[in-house]
């Protein structure tokens, strides 16, 4: 079994059916550094894993990118591998690295969601990881003073600051790269 199964089936207690199940729909796909491999507008029809690499989810709006969310290694790029009904994406994804992904069809899962209580629980248990993320963030940095947002950031992501440049980190933080930079200089 590949690694990134086998890390799926560990850490979410998956049978060996319910893997041979997902082995048959994701497939794996390499994007390059800086490669968008999502865009807002079209109908996404894939559900992403990051299986090595790193990823960075963002909005564009009034010409400015906002960095929403940043994917490593054995996560997945959407909130839910079901479709909320919307046809289309409002968000981008990026490689921030070279990266190998895993990629299934929303409608696959969606089908196998239905036929397996085994994996329509996963895909919960997927949707409140990726609920819980978006509310530590809202909780512990939105409304933060930017120098406590970096130094959370720091402490909850060291590894983060080697592969992120700091352009995106300050898109994601809402804040100038110039600001960032006087930031780091206090720190």
């Amino acid at each position: 079994m590949e690694p990134f199964f086998y890390h799926l089936q560990q850490r979410y207690c998956l049978s060996d059916l319910a893997i041979k199940e997902l082995v048959i729909l994701f497939k794996p796909v390499t994007v390059k550094k800086k490669e968008i491999f999502v865009q807002p507008g079209l109908n996404e029809r894939y559900v992403f894993f990051v299986c090595t690499g790193l990823t960075r989810a963002f909005l564009t709006r009034e010409e400015k990118n906002y960095t929403a969310f940043f994917s490593f290694e054995n996560e997945m790029l959407d909130a839910s591998p079901i479709s909320t009904g919307k046809t289309t994406q409002s968000i981008s994804c990026e490689a921030v690295e070279d990266s190998l992904l895993y990629r299934a069809p929303k409608l696959a899962l969606e089908n196998l969601f239905q036929t397996s209580l085994e994996l329509s629980n996963w895909n919960r248990k997927l949707l409140e990881e990726r609920i819980a993320y978006f509310n530590n963030y809202f909780l512990n940095y939105f409304y933060e003073e930017k120098s406590v947002q970096y130094k959370k950031f720091l402490e909850e992501y060291p590894q983060l600051i080697q592969r992120v440049s700091l352009k995106d980190l300050a898109t994601y933080l809402n804040v100038t790269p110039q600001s960032l930079s006087r930031i780091r200089a206090e720190i």
